[in-house]
């Protein structure tokens, strides 16, 4: 006898194919459609597997663009599954992907929350404490560890202690990849 299968995520993956292809043949009530039984489907078998949850995130954000496409920014109900399909990438901590999102929102004429783009919504996702971000930030600037020591009123130890903590903390193996971590974080330094 075969194993179980989760059906609901598999009608899920067909609603969101279909969903997909009349979207791009411009038929946007129907992959409105699509979409939100993709989403049903989802929310049935994320019980059995709830690894599937990334695809109901995809098929919010998708179903908010075409709802832009459809009736505009100001539709409700855009900007409401819009910021439904956000906690899932907040808690997957998939960053990149959510300044993807956070442009797409803009170009799209969507508000992204405020707690999505404020520190709030950094340190939910932030493994370093405040006091190691800023030490971050310092070496995202060019500081020496006897730089970051003087700014801050440190001893060099408990600098290189803090640099050496960011990096095992972050799975870094250099200053540069803190540096550049801090700047697709947080944006250039000043």
């Amino acid at each position: 006898r075969p194993p179980a299968v989760n059906l609901g995520l598999y009608e899920e993956q067909q609603a969101f194919a279909l969903a997909e292809i009349a979207r791009a043949d411009g038929r946007l009530s129907k992959a409105i459609d699509a979409y939100r039984i993709a989403i049903g489907h989802s929310q049935r078998a994320r019980w059995i597997d709830p690894g599937s949850a990334w695809l109901e995130a995809l098929a919010r954000l998708r179903l908010a663009e075409a709802y832009v496409e459809y009736s505009g920014p100001s539709t409700p109900e855009a900007q409401a599954t819009f910021e439904h399909s956000l906690p899932y990438w907040r808690k997957a901590r998939a960053d990149w992907f959510l300044g993807r999102m956070r442009e797409r929102a803009h170009a799209l004429g969507l508000k992204i929350p405020e707690d999505a783009t404020t520190s709030r919504a950094v340190a939910a996702v932030d493994p370093l404490t405040r006091r190691q971000r800023e030490i971050a930030l310092l070496v995202a600037r060019g500081f020496t560890n006897r730089e970051i020591a003087e700014a801050l009123t440190l001893s060099v130890r408990t600098a290189e202690s803090h640099v050496d903590q960011i990096r095992v903390k972050l799975g870094f193996h250099t200053r540069a990849q803190i540096a550049a971590w801090y700047v697709e974080r947080h944006g250039r330094p000043n």
